[in-house]
């Protein structure tokens, strides 16, 4: 049901505003996986990725007329959000899929051997 819902909206927005409690963001990268731009907070553990690839758009915390301006922007342009959407199926695909997580868990396991 869950992938019916991020296939379901056009942009995908996660205004976090603590970092003790919202650190690394998963709920964004299953929306980039299915293709949706997302908006973010800059406290974010993956904003940096995002903004480097063009997945989506980073705000900064707590000013939420560049959280609107953000998603406003996404919005009004189909083409831009297109782009942001498979910019973002890449990065969740490419760096953070659960291969990717296993293999490099195995990479640090082999290490300590």
């Amino acid at each position: 049901k869950l992938i019916e819902y991020y296939n379901g909206c056009k942009l995908f927005a996660l205004p976090s505003t603590d970092p003790r409690r919202e650190g690394f963001g998963i709920v964004p990268l299953e929306a980039m996986a299915c293709e949706r731009p997302v908006v973010v907070t800059e406290i974010m553990g993956m904003a940096g990725d995002i903004n480097e690839c063009g997945a989506g758009m980073v705000a900064r915390c707590n000013d939420k007329e560049a959280l609107a301006s953000s998603m406003l922007a996404i919005l009004k342009d189909d083409d831009l959000a297109g782009r942001m959407g498979a910019e973002g199926r890449k990065l969740a695909i490419g760096k953070y899929s659960w291969r990717r997580a296993a293999e490099q868990i195995e990479r640090v396991y082999r290490e300590l051997l």
